[in-house]
C-alpha cells in the first residue's frame, strides 16, 4: 500500500466508492459548483452546516436557503455519516 492511500484510508475519503462518488456528483450539477468546491465535498465529507458552508465560496449569493438545503441533504445522503440527523429545518436557521 503507498503512502498516499495508506493515508486516504484513515481520512473521510477512504470509505466512498466511485459510484457514490458518480451518483454525488450527478446530484449536485445542478448547482454548478466549481471543481474545486467538488473535490473538497468529496475529500472531507463535511458533516455539519457549518462546514458545508465554509466549503462553498460565496454561497449567500450564489445559493437560496432551499438550494442549500437540497445541497445538504444530496451530500449526506450518499455518504455514511454515523448518527447524523438530517433535518431541514434546522438548516434554514444558520
Amino acid at each position: 500500500m503507498t503512502p498516499l492511500t495508506q493515508y486516504l484510508q484513515d481520512t473521510p475519503a477512504g470509505t466512498q466508492c466511485s459510484s457514490s462518488l458518480q451518483s454525488l456528483f450527478t446530484q449536485l450539477e445542478k448547482f454548478q459548483l466549481t471543481v474545486g468546491e467538488l473535490q473538497m465535498i468529496a475529500n472531507q465529507r463535511p458533516n455539519s452546516v457549518l462546514q458545508l458552508l465554509c466549503i462553498l465560496f460565496d454561497c449567500e449569493r450564489r445559493f437560496t436557503e432551499e438550494e442549500m438545503a437540497v445541497s445538504w441533504v444530496s451530500t449526506f445522503s450518499l455518504f455514511p455519516i454515523g448518527d447524523l440527523v438530517i433535518c431541514l429545518g434546522n438548516i434554514t436557521n444558520y
